[in-house]
């Protein structure tokens, strides 16, 4: 049994189609329905998988982002000489300024 030959016997199943003389099929007109909901279906899924990949290539795009930016901050906080430091020697305050 080929897979056409299912899928129609299924259809006649559902009474969507009848079997003619000449071993045909014949639609019914509710065969329309059937068939216009299944493409709809389709479109849903097609869409919702266009949309978990946009959902996707965001959050990708976002985790670029924010490791950039933590690399910054943490560029500044560690590794850039301060331009200005004030703190305690000895319970002494002192402000120094780069010139």
């Amino acid at each position: 049994m080929t897979y056409y030959t299912l899928l129609l016997d299924s259809m006649k199943e559902v009474q969507d189609l009848e079997k003619t003389q000449h071993h045909g099929y014949a639609l019914k007109p509710q065969a329309l329905n059937t068939i216009t909901s299944f493409d709809l279906e389709e479109q849903r899924h097609t869409d919702n998988q266009n949309t978990q990949k946009r959902i996707f290539w965001l959050t990708v795009v976002l985790i670029v982002v924010g490791i950039v930016q933590a690399g910054a901050v943490a560029y500044d906080t560690w590794w850039k000489s301060p331009d200005t430091f004030t703190g305690t020697i000895g319970g002494q305050a002192i402000d120094l300024i780069q010139k």
